[in-house]
């Protein structure tokens, strides 16, 4: 009898959880996903249980073991990544103090507005990064003032997929990645930034200790053998956030290539050398997983939420069917581009690059009567679209950028993927396997010496179908986007 061997990967979305196990082949065995909800306060708070995490982990590995048929001893490794900036407070015992603040919550304005102007460009000279409402140094200043109590019982804070680690393993320990992510490490010195700490009356000591992404964080509890049914003393490797892990999945490791992420937010983002982490100004540097790489990364705000929205307002008959989104394109396909007019920004939660506005808000323009509910899903498309190209346009980073790989939820409809082709020119490339639960079962593979290890990273960078821009809707795209921009710029005032 042939024993299977697996490694697992996970991905702590913002609205779902997923694992993806690969074999030693670096073929997907199964995947599945659960979804949980989070609380939109009436104050712009973002708030989400992270209980809910863990759940929706138990539930996915009975998902694996009844309906894939596998048997989780034969998982030898495994890895977690997730949404960066999600914060949870934990007190001495381990134990959440409050729900987690996620990563659109926008109460901390102020606070940022604060830190700008008293020390915004050491800021940024320590961390490479604006600060902005989704940064962490803010929200902690934000705790220290709203909840004091909270804050004063804190003994650490991480972020999802460091939490997963910890109840796995006992460890408390964060990745470099994710921590460069935090707006108070020090990304030259590639350690937490004590003078930003001591600037702002904040504890290192509530700071996780710093190990690599690649890098074992502990093995299986027997403890956490027990509830899962995963193997005890299998290693759980480090990690990173969602952007890296994905980058990891295809190769990437020069800007030539930029990434384009349709998630819950939309990420753009390319890797970058040390050299160039010198010689560019750039609004958010993290670090890459691999040594002396950085990834440049800007995003905005919503992307599929955006659309998920779309179907809540003028499909609400369809949420929580089967299949929804596709019904949805299919009416949306004979919309031609331009959407008869009707045009989208999708501000929903304010946004982040370029013009890092929490006020700013969505608006359609061009209303008629003539307008269906389809000519919105196709705004909305085009809008998403259009706002990727004022990243690529104004951030200089991208000026090398010759093609695109898209990943995410979004490459799921072909009508997306279309339009925001067509709205960028560039050749675009949507790999075979790409997403943030399979580049973390490839840094599982890599760390533990599973299997192929050395070679799965080059099996999986292999892609799968190039999509290339339709030259006509490009130029029609071309021609609507300055009145993108000045809509988008009135708002600004």
């Amino acid at each position: 009898m042939v024993i299977i061997r697996y490694v697992l990967g996970l991905d702590i979305g913002t609205s779902s959880l997923k694992v993806v196990l690969i074999d030693e082949y670096c073929s997907v065995a199964a995947e599945c996903g659960v979804e949980y909800s989070y609380a939109a306060l009436a104050d712009g708070g973002v708030e989400q249980d992270s209980n809910d995490w863990i759940d929706a982990f138990l539930q996915a590995l009975k998902m694996l073991r009844e309906d894939h048929s596998v048997d989780l001893h034969d998982i030898e490794a495994l890895c977690s990544t997730g949404m960066y900036r999600s914060l949870i407070l934990l007190d001495e015992r381990g134990i959440p103090l409050r729900d987690a603040i996620i990563w659109s919550d926008i109460r901390c304005a102020p606070q940022v507005d604060d830190a700008v102007r008293m020390h915004g460009q050491r800021i940024w000279e320590i961390t490479r990064t604006r600060l902005t409402t989704a940064c962490t140094l803010p929200r902690l200043l934000w705790l220290k003032e709203h909840e004091p109590e909270i804050w004063k019982k804190t003994r650490f804070f991480m972020f999802p997929s460091n939490y997963i680690a910890f109840y796995l393993t006992g460890e408390i320990a964060m990745d470099k990645n994710t921590a460069s992510h935090s707006s108070l490490y020090d990304v030259v010195k590639h350690d937490w930034s004590g003078e930003l700490a001591e600037l702002f009356a904040l504890e290192t000591k509530k700071c996780p200790k710093l190990i690599e992404s690649l890098q074992i964080q502990g093995h299986i509890t027997p403890c956490a053998a027990q509830a899962t049914g995963l193997k005890a003393g299998i290693p759980v490797v480090a990690g990173c956030g969602d952007a890296a892990a994905e980058a990891y999945s295809v190769g990437m490791e020069t800007s030539d290539v930029c990434k384009i992420r349709l998630g819950s937010a939309g990420d753009l983002c390319s890797v970058i050398t040390r050299d160039e982490l010198f010689r560019k100004k750039s609004d958010s540097i993290i670090e890459y997983v691999l040594p002396d790489r950085y990834i440049d990364s800007n995003y905005i705000l919503t992307c599929a939420q955006a659309v998920k929205w779309t179907r809540g307002m003028f499909w609400r008959e369809l949420v929580g069917a089967p299949g929804s989104y596709s019904i949805m394109d299919m009416e949306a396909r004979a919309v031609a581009p331009g959407s008869e007019g009707l045009m989208f920004h999708p501000y929903l939660l304010g946004e982040n690059s370029p013009y890092y506005n929490p006020e700013l808000r969505a608006m359609f323009h061009g209303f008629k009567l003539s307008h269906e509910r389809r000519h919105v899903l196709r705004a909305v498309y085009e809008g998403i679209g259009y706002s990727f190209k004022n990243i690529m346009e104004k951030n200089g980073v991208f000026e090398r950028c010759r093609s695109v790989i898209i990943v995410g939820g979004g490459t799921k409809s072909e009508l997306w993927l279309s339009t925001l082709v067509d709205a960028l020119g560039k050749e675009s490339i949507v790999p075979r396997c790409c997403d943030a639960a399979y580049g973390a079962a490839l840094m599982a593979a890599e760390c533990s010496g599973f299997g192929q290890s050395s070679g799965m990273r080059e099996v999986a960078g292999k892609l799968s179908r190039i999509i290339s821009p339709n030259p006509e809707n490009t130029a029609y795209y071309n021609e609507q986007f300055p009145k993108f921009l000045q809509i988008a710029e009135s708002g600004l005032s």
